[in-house]
Parts: C-alpha cells; sequence; structure tokens
C-alpha cells in the first residue's frame, strides 16, 4: 500500500532545482509534532518496502 492510499498522508512529488523532492502540507493551527512524525515514519517505512524489493534494503541497526 502506498503512502496515499494509508489514508494517514497525502503526498506529492516536485522537482526543485533538478532535485526531486516530497511536497507534504499541514495547513492547520492546530498541527501538532505528531501530524509530521508520523507521516514521516510511514515514508521511511515504504521506502524500505521498496528498497526490500529492489534488493537494496539498507541494514538494521
Amino acid at each position: 500500500m502506498a503512502v496515499n492510499e494509508s489514508g494517514l498522508a497525502f503526498m506529492t512529488h516536485a522537482v526543485v532545482g533538478g532535485i526531486y523532492i516530497i511536497r507534504y502540507a499541514v495547513g492547520s493551527t492546530l498541527t501538532e509534532t505528531r501530524h509530521w512524525d508520523n507521516p514521516w515514519e510511514l515514508i521511511q517505512e515504504k521506502a524500505q518496502l521498496v528498497l526490500q524489493e529492489l534488493g537494496l534494503a539498507l541494514e538494521e541497526d
């Protein structure tokens, strides 16, 4: 399941100065740290799965 399909966050990409970036906007005055931490953990989890599928997984500490 992709990040956007999880329903926990919606992200898109952009290219800035020739570098691909992840765009994620939180637009509420009630935003808390958890609103940033949870999606970041989800990104890391999904990235690890992609790397495993490609045989490029990073070794865990």
